[in-house]
């Protein structure tokens, strides 16, 4: 059956009900037909095995009997290899009538316990065969990683991944390294970096979230010359199962700055080195002395492919772009 459980019932031993523990040499009952015989569940629950008819000739015996599940396929199930044993005793009551005592037991070394009602379920109940269900999903959360200013070095810049500690625990597992570090990348390009799976083992929502590692002796989030991003990205995995042994794993990544994402947590730094430069010069006079009166002017100018990085705000001229200068004390200085 695709949605049962199947069991198969077999013949042990028998023995004199007044002499336990001594096998004797009779053919063990079965049902009528031909082996296997064997029951199949309506999904999880009771199987109703073939019946079995005893007569005159099997009074004052205990026959045995295993009843074992049969290794299924279903994906996801880990069944039950412990047998369940059955003890049939063959007596006669005050009327002559046959008369069965059943009893049952799981395992080898299991205690005997009296069957319910007619015999038609063991006294252990439901739980004669235990089968265990595992669903299992992974997912590897990623990052996305720019630098714009310079180009990116392997392992420069690296984030963290943490679990909200209201999480299911009992969910899922952690990796056991919870930072992963960029790659290198060209200037302006996204570099991307993959932590280590989330192994999931039931449906729910989770929740996790990514920042990035800001360096030691960094003011304002910058060192270095780089800015780092100062964004958290929280990300919720919404996990469904399947119903075959497999989780859906499907993540939302939406960061404390207002975006959001189906693939990965980005972050943008920016390199922008700084430097000063005076620019300066000398004015001489020939011909004749310097009197007071003397000023000349002088203006400060970018021109060519520093005009445009004044424009782009890459230089940054100063507040005054002219100066003068008067009176020297002697010609030729």
């Amino acid at each position: 059956s695709p949605n049962g459980f199947t069991v198969e019932l077999k013949a042990d031993h028998a023995e004199k009900t007044d002499a336990p523990g001594t096998p004797i040499e009779v053919e063990v009952p079965m049902p009528e037909g031909n082996a296997p015989f064997t029951a199949t569940t309506a999904g999880y629950g009771v199987a109703d095995l073939p019946e079995i008819t005893y007569d005159a000739d099997d009074l004052g015996n205990t026959y045995f009997y295993t009843i074992e599940e049969d290794s299924g396929n279903k994906p996801g199930i880990t069944y039950d290899s412990v047998k369940v044993w059955a003890k049939v005793a063959v007596s006669q009551d005050a009327e002559g009538n046959i008369k069965l005592d059943i009893s049952y037991r799981k395992g080898a070394d299991g205690e005997w316990k009296p069957a319910i009602g007619e015999g038609e379920v063991p006294s252990f109940g439901a739980e004669g065969f235990t089968n265990i269900y595992n669903a299992k999903g992974t997912l590897a959360l990623e990052v996305e990683k720019t630098l714009t200013g310079r180009d990116m070095s392997e392992g420069e810049f690296s984030f963290t991944l943490a679990a909200d500690e209201n999480n299911d625990a009992s969910g899922y597992t952690m990796p056991s390294e919870t930072t992963v570090s960029a790659p290198t990348a060209d200037a302006g390009e996204a570099a991307k970096a993959a932590f280590d799976d989330i192994t999931f083992a039931k449906a729910g929502t989770y929740t996790f979230t990514i920042s990035e590692n800001i360096p030691d002796g960094a003011e304002d989030g910058i060192k270095d010359g780089v800015t780092y991003d100062p964004a958290t990205w929280m990300v919720k995995v919404e996990v469904t199962d399947n119903g075959d042994g497999t989780l859906k794993v499907a993540p939302t990544y939406t960061s404390s700055e207002g975006q959001t994402s189906s693939v990965a947590a980005s972050f943008e730094n920016a390199y922008n080195a700084k430097g000063t430069a005076k620019v300066g010069g000398t004015k001489t006079l020939t011909g004749r002395p310097w009197q007071d009166t003397d000023a000349f002017m002088f203006d400060l100018e970018a021109t060519g492919d520093t005009a445009q990085a004044v424009e782009d705000g890459v230089v940054v001229m100063p507040d005054t772009t002219s100066v003068g200068v008067s009176g020297a004390p002697a010609a030729g200085g």
